[in-house]
Order: structure tokens, then sequence, then C-alpha cells
């Protein structure tokens, strides 16, 4: 998909809420069952989908709902000062 070097603020399903400010888009999105996401800003050119936008595939599970065992066991506790 290519959006092109104008602002998205009037494409169907989007809008400007605060005209004048500057805009960023965040674009959230599955390809070939792998997450991507790109932020641009809203007058910039987007091309979706690309390699370099996607998310490592732990991220994808945890967004995703899946529980990820963690890589490293907590750092101790320490004792209370009395």
């Amino acid at each position: 998909m290519q959006l092109f070097n104008s602002s998205k603020a009037g494409l169907p399903g989007f809008f400007d809420p605060v005209p004048g400010e500057a805009k960023e888009l965040y674009v959230l999105y599955r390809f070939r069952g792998r997450l991507h996401e790109v932020t641009g800003a809203d007058e910039a050119p987007l091309c979706i989908p690309l390699q370099r936008d996607a998310l490592p595939e732990s991220t994808s599970r945890f967004l995703a709902g899946e529980s990820i065992p963690s890589q490293a066991a907590p750092p101790p506790r320490r004792a209370a000062a009395d």
C-alpha cells in the first residue's frame, strides 16, 4: 500500500483532531502472520509492507496476548534496613 506525501486527515476513516498542529501517523499491521509497525509524519509518503518495520517475534506474540517467559531471573530482593 502506498500513501503519497499529503495529509492523511482527508482519507476515509481519518480526521484532524487539532487543525494546524504537526501530526504523526502510527500504523500497526499484520503481514504474512508477523506484526509490523511504522510511524511517520502526516505529510510524508507511507509505503507498506517493509521488512524493516517487522517487530521481533517475541513482541508479536506478546501483543497477540501470549504469555512470554522471562529470559532472565528477577534481581534478588534486598532485606529492609531496620
